[in-house]
């Protein structure tokens, strides 16, 4: 082998989504109503409750052509199920998620909604090969994505991935769409 290739590219799909007031107060409401039912039933920890996206049918659209977009990048069939792997991801001060990647699943998303009124909540993405500091990557080892309202970005599953605290007064919202593939190609 002469030269070089460059191999284990890592497709990122990312979206600006510029919404009209009278959507963004639509879909406020319709969060606002669904978190409100989910605590009317006793659900604490929302985030971490299935809801069905289908009072969201414009989100859906959207994580379904980001999903799509990553599929046909990867030349895989979009044969895929995200009919129940679906959160409302509310933050609050100091709220953070660590490290992690997502073993059980093909793929992620995230559609920022609200994204506060503050500085932090940034979303790292890091390179898949992130365990080898030694050498031959970026000195830094993720890239680092600050949220804006009506951002959707996805990846796939391995991609390590974490949300830096966040250090609003106000509520933070972010939707969120997992996706796993019917059967694998």
């Amino acid at each position: 082998m002469n030269g070089i290739k460059t191999l284990w590219e890592t497709p990122i799909y990312s979206h600006q989504y510029e919404d009209t007031e009278e959507y963004i107060s639509k879909l406020t409401a319709l969060v606002n109503v669904k978190i409100a039912d989910m605590r009317c039933a006793g659900i604490d920890n929302i985030a971490d409750e299935n809801v069905s996206f289908s009072a969201f049918p414009e989100i859906e659209e959207r994580f379904k052509l980001a999903f799509d977009t990553l599929c046909e990048y990867s030349e895989h069939k979009p044969n895929y199920n995200m009919s129940d792997l679906n959160i409302i991801n509310p933050m609050k001060f100091g709220d953070y998620k660590s490290t992690h990647s997502h073993d059980s699943i093909d793929a992620f998303a995230v559609f920022y909604h609200n994204v506060g009124d503050s500085e932090g909540g940034r979303i790292r993405l890091y390179d898949p090969r992130w365990q080898n500091r030694k050498s031959f990557i970026p000195k830094k080892p993720y890239i680092e994505i600050k949220p804006g309202n009506g951002l959707l970005i996805a990846a796939p599953h391995y991609v390590w991935h974490e949300v830096t605290p966040y250090l609003g007064s106000e509520i933070r919202i972010s939707l969120v769409s997992n996706m796993t593939f019917n059967e694998i190609d």
